[in-house]
């Protein structure tokens, strides 16, 4: 199980207990929905069990991770609580939802809100959260005669002596402003390029530190003959 998917279902499953804890103790607390009250102390229960679980799967995708990181544990963690916070406002807004179609009468039945908290729960946490892992959940080895990197989907290896080029690249994405389509920088990406036109791609690491890391173990073990190229580029990253 990668760390996207992993994400996914950690963050569906704390979203999904906190929001129906909420509920169930709410509709105990006031007597609602009276012909289910027994129901509700069942749900309750149930949502802790999936808390437990959506905590021990979050700590497995933060445990499984080897190499420098190319940003800092607290990132991926800043990033994760973001989208976990909006993912218990989407799962709230879903599971009333689901309580309408039961003919259960919700917390919350404005049409427009339940649509957009069931589209970013079930579209919209994997979306930002394969964002997250992108940016944040890349690793690289460095070794003596190699340099790894591990991402989300992918693992790639390159031979120190089958590299022939180092540069750097603008990442853009494209954002939209006043009714125009406008390119913006999302980052500058370190590429080894090898003999056969293989390349491996270095996201940019978003702290001082992680930079400095990476520059002193390749600089400790590459070849004198791109030594020159790895401190110019490292100067301009």
């Amino acid at each position: 199980m990668n760390k996207w998917v992993r994400t996914v279902l950690s963050i569906w499953l704390l979203s999904i207990s906190i929001s129906s804890s909420i509920i169930a103790i709410v509709f105990i607390r006031s007597q609602m929905s009276v012909q289910y009250h027994q129901s509700w102390y069942i749900v309750l229960l149930l949502s802790i069990a999936v808390f437990i679980g959506g905590i021990k799967l979050y700590m497995q995708k933060l445990s499984d991770q080897e190499g420098i990181r190319i940003n800092p544990k607290w990132v991926t963690l800043l990033y994760d609580f973001i989208n976990g916070l909006m993912g218990i406002l989407g799962s709230f807004l879903f599971l009333n939802l689901v309580l309408v179609k039961l003919n259960i009468t919700p917390l919350e039945d404005e049409d427009f809100g339940l649509f957009m908290g069931t589209y970013y729960f079930l579209l919209g946490v994997p979306f930002v959260a394969l964002y997250t892992c992108r940016i944040g959940g890349q690793t690289i080895l460095i070794s003596n005669h190699s340099i790894e990197s591990k991402s989300v989907f992918s693992s790639q290896t390159m031979k120190w002596a089958d590299v022939k080029n180092i540069e750097l690249h603008d990442e853009y994405i494209v954002q939209g402003r006043v009714g125009l389509l406008i390119p913006r920088k999302l980052q500058k990406q370190l590429i080894f390029e090898a003999q056969n036109e293989e390349k491996l791609i270095i996201n940019e690491p978003q702290t001082k530190h992680a930079k400095e890391q990476l520059f002193k173990q390749m600089i400790a073990v590459i070849p004198e003959n791109i030594k020159p190229e790895i401190k110019k580029a490292f100067k301009n990253w």
